[in-house]
């Protein structure tokens, strides 16, 4: 009988011996038991003093059990299994850590500085840092992670449930969803772009699961700051012109482009410069809305569909809407039929209907779960409304794109 103990001997050579990263074994209170690594301490050290150690306890005080994936401002990954048996968390497993981009030397030593490491520790660490690998966060190292998992339990680990987090000095960027993370970069970026064209709010979740253009380090090699910077500000140029041509004032749209440009580059962190970025995608999008509905509509319809478009993933009352806008509901309700041709049910519906065809397109989301994130009331009565809709049914439609 193959033992855990025994697949996790076989993993830990077969990972060393084809990629040189370290296997690493703590217990439940987060003390080293185990490791490969000839300087297993020194980096463990290191470890412990990385903003990474602070997220991870915390995250397992919550009782969080799912593996995680996480990312510090330095570009440096580990990957942890927590292990638990009959309910108990036994021990922690780690492989790492590995680059997802070269760090300059300097960079490196600026940041031991703020650590009070001493010169014979930091040295050390110098050294051993020279030779960690570089992987890729979203490919190869998160399927090794997945392997550490099977190793550890005898099952298969989905992708789409690792827990994902970059993790910073100044603190936590809001964590993107696997389950949700887009398969094709370049049909995910026309859709983030398309969004802002059409004015389309609650999709923030999509830019969330999405990968900015280009490869890890490729733009600035050494500096993931300036790295992801530069990806931020290119693909705000990319959706200021597509803001433009939604309808957008060109003149506006460059001031606000400019504002938000000039925050991303005194911003001191890459979780700042990405909140930023989140900020500037949400802004464009729901300034293009606002023009879109002022064209088309009255201000007491369009001021219902924007605060409509807002509840895809949440609860909506039509009741609560009314007492918000400060209109009688039977003003707003008869308003929006004469003046969209639909019942507000009937707008809603096929907003979360148009909503669950990207899911479908661009997402790794079962149909339950897309079903009960859009509240629809059962998946059945889901697969209904969307063959009645579509024509197809929503396992048909996802096969057929």
């Amino acid at each position: 009988m193959i033992t855990t103990d025994l697949r996790l001997n076989i993993f830990e050579k077969l990972l060393f011996d084809s990629t040189g990263i370290y296997f690493w074994k703590y217990s439940k209170d987060l003390k080293l038991e185990y490791s490969n690594c000839p300087d297993s301490q020194i980096l463990c050290n290191f470890f412990y003093l990385d903003s990474c150690y602070t997220f991870l306890t915390d995250y397992l005080k919550q009782g969080n059990s799912a593996p995680l994936q996480i990312n510090s401002d330095l570009s440096l990954l580990w990957f942890i299994v927590p292990h638990y048996d009959s309910d108990q968390l036994v021990s922690i497993y780690m492989i790492g850590p590995v680059f997802q981009t070269r760090i300059r030397e300097a960079i490196f030593r600026e940041y031991l500085q703020t650590k009070n490491m001493s010169l014979h520790s930091g040295m050390k660490l110098l050294s051993i840092i020279r030779n960690i690998p570089i992987s890729d966060p979203f490919g190869e190292f998160k399927h090794l992670g997945c392997m550490l998992y099977s190793a550890i339990y005898d099952r298969k680990l989905d992708v789409t449930q690792i827990h994902s987090q970059v993790v910073s000095e100044n603190g936590i960027l809001p964590s993107p969803d696997f389950s949700r993370q887009m398969h094709n970069s370049e049909q995910s970026e026309a859709l983030i772009l398309k969004n802002v064209e059409d004015g389309k709010l609650g999709a923030d979740d999509l830019l969330h699961s999405f990968t900015l253009p280009g490869t890890p380090g490729s733009m600035c090699p050494g500096d993931p700051l300036r790295q992801k910077k530069d990806e931020c500000i290119t693909f705000t140029t990319l959706i200021t012109r597509a803001a433009v041509k939604g309808g957008y004032p060109y003149e506006y749209a460059l001031s606000l482009s400019d504002t938000y440009i000039r925050s991303m580059e005194e911003a001191p962190g890459i979780s700042e410069v990405e909140k930023i970025f989140f900020s500037c995608y949400t802004d464009f999008v729901e300034k293009v809305h606002q023009v879109k509905m002022n064209f088309q509509y009255s201000k007491a319809v369009s001021s219902l569909i924007t605060l409509i478009d807002s509840c895809i993933f949440s609860d909506f009352s039509m009741e609560d809407a009314a007492h918000t806008l400060g209109y009688a509901k039977y003003y707003l309700t008869k308003c929006f039929k004469k003046e969209t041709g639909l019942t507000v049910s009937e707008y809603l519906r096929n907003q979360r209907l148009e909503t669950a065809k990207e899911l479908l397109i661009h997402s790794n989301e079962d149909i339950v779960t897309i079903s009960n994130r859009l509240r629809f009331s059962s998946p059945s009565y889901f697969s209904q409304q969307f063959r009645q809709y579509v024509g197809v049914s929503p396992s048909d439609f996802r096969d057929s794109h």
